[in-house]
């Protein structure tokens, strides 16, 4: 009797030894879980899903969009996205921050309107409310509101902090939280150099200094 259960308990043990790893318990992949921000009005609220079509509708590239949503490849957090430098931007020395007469930065916005960006009120949108002249573009090309202020225009625009966790067909991004940045941009035209006076000021609102979400966003 004891040579059978010895026999038993070594054959058990044999068992346990050459089991196959594939039934073993599956370690946590940290992988799965990625994270990104996307300004615009892409019409979504806090918790709800986020699709490759809205970040498609603010400019994200088709294919980055099915990277971010689908998980095709890895995309890097907001965290260590990284901003390229510019000529007047966060990393320009301060003498040629400081020239406010100089046009820095063009672009259109939502209504093909010319806005201009002089190279002081950059580096007060960089400065004071951490955020940057990309910023400042999008924002006005994707608004979900606008208004007048005066002679000037204003932008309010969402900016959106999505998660997305799990793989395949139960991978979802969802809206974790969201910041509006009001843009205010000034048409007439100054006499010094016949330009548009353009941006005044970019912020978040309710935010002393915007998340660094904001100026980390995938369609800056």
């Amino acid at each position: 009797m004891q040579r059978r259960m010895a026999a038993g308990v070594a054959l058990l043990v044999s068992f346990l030894m050459f089991m196959p790893s594939s039934v073993s318990a599956a370690p946590v992949d940290d992988a799965a879980e990625t994270s990104f921000s996307v300004i615009g009005d892409i019409q979504v609220d806090v918790g709800q899903e986020v699709s490759t079509e809205d970040l498609e509708e603010v400019g994200v590239p088709p294919e980055v969009a099915a990277n971010l949503v689908e998980g095709i490849n890895d995309v890097p957090s907001t965290g260590s996205k990284s901003v390229s430098p510019t000529l007047y931007g966060p990393t320009a020395p301060l003498s040629a921050q400081a020239s406010f007469g100089r046009v820095g930065w063009t672009w259109k916005d939502h209504k093909n309107r010319t806005v201009v960006l002089r190279t002081a009120i950059n580096h007060k949108i960089v400065t004071k409310h951490n955020a940057s002249w990309k910023v400042a573009r999008t924002t006005t090309k994707y608004p979900k509101t606008t208004g007048v202020e005066g002679s000037a225009r204003k932008y309010f625009t969402p900016v959106h902090n999505v998660r997305c966790t799990g793989y395949g067909v139960f991978r979802s991004c969802r809206s974790i939280g969201s910041v509006t940045v009001k843009t205010v941009v000034e048409f007439m035209k100054v006499r010094r150099d016949g330009k548009p006076r353009g941006v005044i000021t970019a912020y978040c609102l309710k935010h002393p200094k915007c998340p660094n979400y904001v100026k980390n966003a995938v369609n800056v």
